[in-house]
């Protein structure tokens, strides 16, 4: 029997297929422009641990298909739906791959005229995906407030904050947290943009460890032993409330006039209790639009 949340999800799915079809021709900014973005990502602790030993890397690799349509509601106002399916995949654990779906509804007002208005954003997502480890899959749900402002025909910046829900077929997988993020980004000729974002998040974390570990007892919650690492003795799996303060730098260079190449390196640090551990992520994305 479908939980409240799968059939919320389905519910949203329909929603946003049947609205472009309901409302009259006149109101359709355009059609669905989709993109498709493959992008290949190196984790410096894809375990989140805290010592040496258990500290394990891991390459990923994301594939993507994403698509959006605007609805002209007024002036000032417009509503923009977006649907994405999505699979990624790990060289050394392929028990953290997952294939999904997911779907957006966002309302946005811009706040005045000319191309230097601000905007402001509301946005509601909702995920259905499957992993190779079925206690990994489930739903998630996400609801974001974003202010967006061009202060120059070169510079943009961005404040939002995000609140997140996820459900996964077992409790030791699931999460709950909000982020709030600061965004700047500056353009350098006709060809680069450089993005530079700082996020902080409280909410919860997983983090993987050898057992015995009594200090982590002492601060978290022993959830289930895990596997999926490949290790001579499986590791035991905590549940902590954390902070998480993050640091990206992004830069983005346009190939052509539908194809850009973005990099990425990102610098997280998480605190529970009296313990903390270091994420570091560096990627490349190639983004194709249609």
């Amino acid at each position: 029997m479908p939980t409240v949340r799968t059939r919320f999800a389905f519910a949203l799915l329909g929603l946003l297929t049947a609205t472009p079809l309901a409302l009259p021709p006149a109101l359709a900014a355009r059609a669905w422009s989709p993109t498709l973005t493959a992008t290949a990502l190196w984790h410096d602790n894809v375990t989140n641990a805290d010592t040496p030993a258990d500290i394990l890397a891991a390459f990923q690799t994301v594939a993507e298909v994403a698509g959006s349509h605007r609805v002209l509601l007024g002036r000032n106002d417009s509503l923009l739906l977006g649907a994405r399916a999505f699979a990624d995949t790990w060289s050394r654990y392929d028990g953290l791959d997952r294939t999904g779906l997911s779907t957006q509804l966002t309302w946005q007002h811009k706040l005045g005229l000319g191309p230097f208005a601000p905007t402001f954003r509301a946005e509601l997502a909702a995920d259905l995906f499957a992993a190779r480890e079925p206690d990994r899959a489930g739903q998630a749900g996400t609801a974001t407030l974003l202010y967006r402002q061009r202060f120059a025909a070169i510079m943009r910046f961005q404040f939002a904050h995000t609140w997140s829900r996820t459900d996964a077929r077992s409790l030791a997988f699931d999460r709950t947290g909000q982020e709030t993020s600061l965004q700047l980004a500056r353009q350098f000729g006709d060809a680069w943009e450089l993005t530079l974002a700082v996020r902080r998040r409280h909410g919860t974390v997983l983090a993987y460890s050898s057992p015995p570990r009594p200090d982590l007892l002492a601060k978290g919650k022993t959830l289930t032993l895990s596997t999926t690492f490949d290790r001579a003795t499986p590791l035991v799996a905590y549940y902590f409330d954390a902070r998480t303060v993050a640091c990206e730098l992004r830069a983005t260079r346009s190939l052509g006039p539908r194809l850009d190449l973005v990099l990425t390196a990102e610098l997280r640090d998480t605190t529970h209790g009296n313990a903390s551990y270091q994420n570091r992520l560096a990627s490349a994305s190639l983004v194709r639009s249609f």
